[in-house]
């Protein structure tokens, strides 16, 4: 396994530190490579610096543009700086996510990370499809349950956001963000 592989498990695993010191160790003619941009980016986007993970990640799409992952991962950075308030961004992040998501098959944080968008841009039909294709993928992702429940209630459709919240809770009985929104809605 060489270096860039290694670092990416241990950025898979949570631990930034050993992957920030391999990343480092990658020689200076080998960092323009798209993986160690990428594996850059996802480092800095994990490290809670959004601006800075957007920065390698267009790095790496400008050098290998035809990968959804990156651009999945450039529509995440980019998504994270519209939810601290930079909504110009939102076009840009909108724009990403949907090439990533035209993939043949779309990891479900990519459909939720587009719903998220879509809500963000005020398309909240749009984002409960998104959110609907990510549980398709995978029933057990509790983030989609989460923001197909916000869309449901955009919509008008209090009832269903309702049921959605509390098929999340049977799911993950202590996300707190599901049980908090679910009092709100029945108060």
């Amino acid at each position: 396994m060489d270096v860039l592989q290694q670092a990416h498990a241990r950025l898979e695993a949570g631990d930034l530190d050993a992957a920030r010191r391999m990343l480092e160790s990658v020689p200076a003619a080998e960092r323009s490579s798209a993986l160690w941009q990428y594996a850059r980016g996802t480092l800095a986007l994990r490290e809670g610096q959004p601006k800075v993970a957007q920065g390698f990640f267009e790095q790496a799409v400008a050098t290998e543009p035809e990968l959804a992952d990156l651009r999945a991962n450039l529509g995440a950075a980019l998504l994270e700086q519209v939810k601290a308030g930079d909504r110009e961004l939102l076009p840009r992040a909108l724009a990403e996510l949907e090439v990533a998501a035209q993939q043949p098959s779309p990891l479900p944080h990519v459909e939720n990370n587009l719903g998220t968008a879509k809500l963000a841009a005020g398309d909240a039909a749009g984002a409960l499809a998104s959110f609907d294709r990510a549980l398709e993928k995978d029933p057990q992702h509790l983030p989609a349950h989460f923001n197909r429940a916000v869309a449901l209630h955009q919509l008008g459709r209090r009832d269903d956001a309702v049921k959605a919240l509390e098929a999340l809770l049977a799911l993950e009985p202590g996300f707190e963000p599901a049980r908090q929104a679910l009092r709100k809605l029945q108060s």
